[in-house]
């Protein structure tokens, strides 16, 4: 196994996941892949609910989205082979730093992570120069889970973003080091302004990432704005009708045309 490895990712099995590691092997010739076998893509009422609990009209929302997810990952990400699998993780074994010595070994100059679960207090500083985390959801006003799903009900699709900050004790809360907000497009429903704007920070995250490998250095702001940290149970099947049944899943159309976006300070000075 190399050793004094440029980028070490861990990271989930959903294309999503699967498209940032190809295009991590792809643009950095020593890199490490681990991968945390996730839930299933396409969820099912009893993959996380009784299905019994959820009424026809809610079994009905609840297709409708999750299919919608599975189509808008399909259509932005493909179905990705991996490239390169150098070790499988799983959540629990990740937080109770099983795979420190692992990751010890191969020496990692950047630690970064995306879709998996808690990084072990060790783990988590085991990089020479860096260590992230590839934050879904545009912290620090969106932190936690659903974090792509939150804004458009709430009426904000605008903070449909990513944040890149370092790993943190606490949920989503390290200093920011990069930040993405997403492109508000006609047409576009939460899953593929979802899926537009994962696609456009992996984009900016491999810039990122070369330009820190680069300088062996980079800046990085505490998160100082208030912001919401939220949970599996902050979500259920019922806010869903509000984004398909009030708003047809076109709350960035009505954002655009009827609403006005709001200006988000961004903080992005090591992309300079």
């Amino acid at each position: 196994m190399k050793t004094d490895i440029d980028i070490a990712f861990i990271t989930g099995n959903h294309p999503r996941h699967v498209y940032f590691a190809n295009k991590i092997v792809e643009n950095f010739d020593n890199s490490f892949i681990a991968i945390q076998e996730r839930e299933p893509h396409s969820l099912k009422p009893g993959d996380f609910y009784n299905a019994n609990s959820l009424n026809k009209d809610e079994t009905r929302l609840w297709n409708i989205h999750f299919d919608g997810r599975k189509s808008a990952e399909e259509k932005w990400f493909g179905d990705p082979v991996l490239l390169k699998n150098s070790l499988t993780v799983e959540a629990k074994e990740l937080y109770n730093d099983k795979y420190l010595s692992e990751f010890k070994k191969i020496n990692p100059k950047i630690l970064i992570s995306y879709g998996c679960g808690l990084i072990g207090k060790e783990t988590s500083k085991v990089a020479s120069i860096a260590n992230l985390n590839f934050h879904g959801g545009l912290s620090p006003w969106y932190k936690g889970t659903a974090t792509h799903f939150w804004p458009s009900y709430f009426l904000e699709p605008e903070f449909t973003g990513v944040a890149i900050h370092e790993l943190y004790t606490k949920i989503d809360a390290g200093p920011l080091v990069h930040q993405v907000s997403g492109d508000l497009v006609l047409g576009d429903g939460v899953h593929d302004l979802s899926s537009r704007t994962v696609h456009k920070s992996i984009d900016e995250c491999i810039e990122l990432l070369k330009n820190i490998l680069k300088k062996e250095s980079y800046i990085s702001i505490p998160q100082t704005k208030t912001g919401k940290l939220f949970v599996n149970k902050d979500w259920n099947v019922g806010h869903l009708k509000l984004i398909y049944e009030l708003f047809e899943n076109r709350v960035v159309d009505w954002r655009l045309n009827e609403s006005k976006p709001k200006e988000i300070d961004l903080y992005r000075d090591n992309l300079n």
